[in-house]
């Protein structure tokens, strides 16, 4: 997201664009009533990161859901466009899908007004043909190799980007990167969604226990500690039997402990092949050291904590990674679970760690107290609405003129911005159902 260039930029959080491009923002925060596209959105954005990412290609046509409300949307292409920030540069990569096929593909370099293009990509609908088009520049090594494996690896339904990455050896520069940037600085979390490389996280990364366990009893859940302990179990009470982890045993290391599978309780399924031939199995979990007053409490299971305790644990990894590395989250229902008071100190947090790395959090919600708090700019503030043909539109609170001293929590709920259920009356509804 970037900064309103009518607002005042002076903002210790925003991080400047370069060839005078606008202002990073650090925070997005998207509201509107349900079934207005929220949660479309930011699956939306899901599905293109992990349509590039995602190596498995079937020989199939590309499934894109259409806008249900469209009797003619299987004739409009479905457009995904990302503009990202990577090494100093702004980008802009693409793709079209019409018919299960796709139809264009584009990676440009922004500079300023002025488009760099690095390749643009079409498929002909009524024959699958593709053709790939590049700068001609006989210094350059991507350009000469391009049509060339284009025309040997393009299918009409994988994306040139990932079929230069998956099918050479070679890194070619900027497709590289590019995809790299999908794959490993964008993000996306829905509210049943769990990090699961938690227990790795607190078992090998000490800045991580650290930062987990003083952000969950700064909490106020009770917890002092996290840890992740091992208990051996026997092979008789396995969900699984020894032949079915035959393969993963005879490949394992001797005296190594091995993940085999995450069980239906949330435990991790772990073995260990001894030097004799034997094998010792367990289950991985991780517990919560409790304290009341000045006693200490014995372990609790992770599952065994609340719903809001989980799910804050499973948020902490973006606090940790938006402190040490470049990325961007986005978060379906960020307060899901979470007290209003508690969501405010993990925004706050990710603010005082976010500029270092140019790290961005975009998440929806229906806190509408988060709209007053300090520090919060109109800009960073969406709103989703359906119009007339039922079609979402995203717009900005800073589209609208506000007073300084205006509480936008109130309005916001009053209708002035839109992006509310208008409800009926209560009693005029009960009656209704009486009758």
């Amino acid at each position: 997201m970037v900064a309103n260039n009518r607002l005042n930029s002076s903002s210790e959080c925003l991080t400047e664009l370069p060839d005078g491009q606008g202002f990073l923002l650090p925070l997005a925060v998207i509201y509107g009533k349900n079934g207005a596209g929220k949660s479309n959105l930011i699956k939306a954005i899901n599905f293109g990161r992990e349509f590039i990412t995602n190596e498995s290609v079937k020989d199939d046509l590309v499934s894109v859901q259409g806008f249900a409300l469209s009797e003619d949307s299987s004739a409009k292409p479905s457009v995904f466009t990302y503009r990202f920030l990577m090494e100093g540069s702004i980008y802009e990569y693409g793709f079209s899908i019409l018919q299960g096929l796709i139809e264009e593909e584009w990676l440009y370099l922004l500079k300023g007004n002025r488009e760099k293009t690095i390749f643009e990509r079409e498929t002909s609908i009524e024959d699958g043909k593709t053709q790939v088009r590049v700068p001609k520049n006989k210094n350059d090594v991507f350009n000469s190799k391009t049509v060339s494996f284009a025309n040997v690896f393009s299918k009409h339904n994988q994306l040139f980007l990932k079929s230069l990455v998956l099918n050479t050896s070679e890194k070619l520069g900027l497709c590289f990167e590019a995809y790299k940037w999908f794959d490993e600085e964008l993000t996306t979390i829905f509210p049943e969604s769990s990090f699961a490389e938690l227990n790795n996280y607190i078992l090998k990364n000490k800045e991580f226990k650290q930062l987990s366990s003083k952000f969950i009893s700064h909490a106020d859940t009770g917890i002092t500690s996290l840890e992740v302990r091992h208990n051996k179990v026997a092979l008789e009470q396995l969900p699984f039997s020894e032949d079915e982890m035959e393969k993963s045993i005879n490949l394992a290391k001797v005296d190594e402990l091995t993940p085999f599978a995450t069980h239906d309780s949330g435990r991790r399924l772990l073995f260990k092949k001894l030097g004799d031939g034997n094998v010792d199995f367990y289950f991985e979990k991780i517990t919560a050291q409790h304290k009341l007053g000045d006693k200490l409490l014995g372990d609790i299971e992770l599952g065994e904590e609340s719903d809001g305790t989980q799910r804050l644990l499973h948020l902490i990894p973006l606090l940790h990674r938006g402190d040490s590395e470049s990325e961007i989250f986005v978060v379906d229902e960020l307060d899901r679970s979470l007290h209003p008071l508690l969501l405010r100190e993990f925004l706050n947090y990710f603010l005082s760690v976010c500029k270092a790395n140019n790290s961005q959090l975009i998440f929806s919600t229906h806190d509408s107290l988060l709209m007053d708090i300090e520090g919060l700019r109109r800009d960073e503030v969406w709103f989703v609405e359906k119009n007339k043909l039922g079609e979402t539109e995203l717009y900005s609170l800073a589209n609208f003129k506000l007073r300084k001293d205006v509480k936008l929590s109130k309005n916001y709920l009053s209708g002035r911005y839109g992006a509310i259920p208008f409800l009926g009356n209560i009693d005029t509804f009960i009656e209704a159902m009486e009758e």
